[in-house]
């Protein structure tokens, strides 16, 4: 368990380590007398019999259930499977994406929410070129509004990154 906020600015930025953003370290989870099982989906929830069936064989029985499952990145259309397509959900793409930027270095964001937005800036301190794709007529559109969304599209122009707003994808050359 890991602060995924950091993930697109500090870590990504070389700022931070990946042991900054743990949230406990390994030693602190035994005082908390957690059945912690990393890396082991749940397959099936009985409601009636209180327990959740995981995929290794084994069943966990509850008296309160918290489902917190996160979301999986949504893909284009036709998009290609290739390494020069990245998503940003966790700590290893962070590092792997952070390995990727640098000078000279050109990336696209598609998505000018606030993570698409960080990593487009944090890309660009790097010294990468930088394009960012955005469907709505301003970035951040649903949260702040246009007229605050187009602010904030000019800060990140003024800085050097290239926003692109009411434009769609076509596809993906990889």
């Amino acid at each position: 368990p890991y602060d995924r906020p950091p993930l697109s600015k500090k870590v990504l930025a070389g700022e931070w380590e990946a042991d900054r953003i743990r949230l406990r370290k390994a030693d602190d989870f035994a005082s908390l007398a957690l059945d912690l099982r990393l890396g082991v989906a749940a397959t099936a929830l009985d409601t009636a019999a209180r327990t959740v069936s995981l995929a290794d064989g084994a069943t966990v029985a509850y008296d309160g259930l918290v489902i917190a499952t996160g979301a999986a990145p949504r893909k284009l259309p036709g998009q290609p499977d290739s390494p020069s397509i990245v998503t940003l959900r966790t700590l290893s793409e962070s590092l792997a994406l952070r390995e990727r930027l640098g000078d000279g270095h050109r990336l696209v964001v598609i998505g000018a929410g606030f993570i698409g937005l960080e990593v487009a800036a944090t890309a660009r301190q790097r010294g990468c070129t930088v394009t960012v794709l955005e469907g709505l007529p301003a970035p951040l559109v649903r949260g702040l509004g246009a007229e605050l969304g187009t602010a904030v599209a000019a800060v990140h122009s003024r800085n050097g990154v290239d926003v692109r707003c009411g434009v769609q994808v076509a596809g993906l050359t990889v």
